[in-house]
């Protein structure tokens, strides 16, 4: 697997399906988009209850809507990869539905550990980049291989063997491109007032910059599979 390889691959399939997984994207970050853009909104009231509610809000939208997106993204590859007609929104999304507590466990315990390794000293910074470059292979072992919670990091630690570099190349290439579209979104409407700037700039910097990522690190996951087939369901 080289990053190079991984991107061209994934731009033939988001070439195809662009609108689709642009309008899955949609569906979600019109929603976590609002609730960001209202949390900012209360707090420049200075309002402090309500900016605490909207943001309990914001934070369980984004991160169960986040788990669900990437589920569905997946599965609308996988769709692609398989050479099968392609499922409407709903049903992928339903489909998606039985991945989200196992990637939600995966995404949460990263995070969780990422958090507490930041409070410790540079020393801990190897260690996140082992972590980042694990997180975005397990969210496709989950829903491609279906397999258990407790051997997921395995799995990752099996199909990262030698490609350390490549896949944390590709998960910092991918949080660059995450952070260029927000600014890019902020700039794009930065003539509006603010609740409507943050508004649509979160959501058409997610709902562009989201896809492509997911579609990558599934081809990114394939490409190291074909290497190391998996060894257990």
């Amino acid at each position: 697997m080289t990053v190079g390889s991984v991107l061209n691959e994934s731009y033939e399939y988001y070439r195809r399906s662009a609108r689709r997984f642009t309008a899955l994207a949609a569906s979600i970050f019109a929603f976590t988009s609002l609730l960001f853009a209202l949390v900012d909104d209360a707090r420049h009231r200075d309002n402090a209850s309500v900016a605490t509610v909207w943001q309990i809000v914001f934070t369980v939208a984004t991160i169960v809507g986040s788990a669900w997106l990437q589920a569905a993204l997946i599965l609308a590859v996988e769709e692609q990869r398989n050479g099968r007609p392609p499922l409407p929104r709903a049903e992928l999304y339903r489909r998606g539905k039985r991945f989200l507590l196992p990637v939600l466990i995966v995404a949460l315990g990263a995070a969780l550990l990422a958090g507490l390794l930041s409070l410790l000293s540079l020393i801990a910074i190897p260690i996140l980049l082992f972590l980042l470059t694990r997180w975005v292979i397990c969210v496709p072992i989950v829903v491609v291989e279906e397999v258990q919670l407790r051997k997921v990091f395995r799995r990752a630690n099996d199909l990262l063997k030698g490609n350390f570099l490549d896949m944390l190349l590709l998960a910092l290439l991918s949080f660059i491109i995450l952070t260029v579209a927000t600014l890019a979104g902020l700039a794009i409407f930065a003539f509006l007032p603010r609740f409507p700037q943050l508004w649509l700039s979160m959501f058409l910097a997610n709902t562009i910059a989201i896809p492509p990522v997911m579609v990558a690190w599934t081809v990114a996951y394939h490409q190291l599979a074909r290497l190391r087939p998996p060894t257990f369901a």
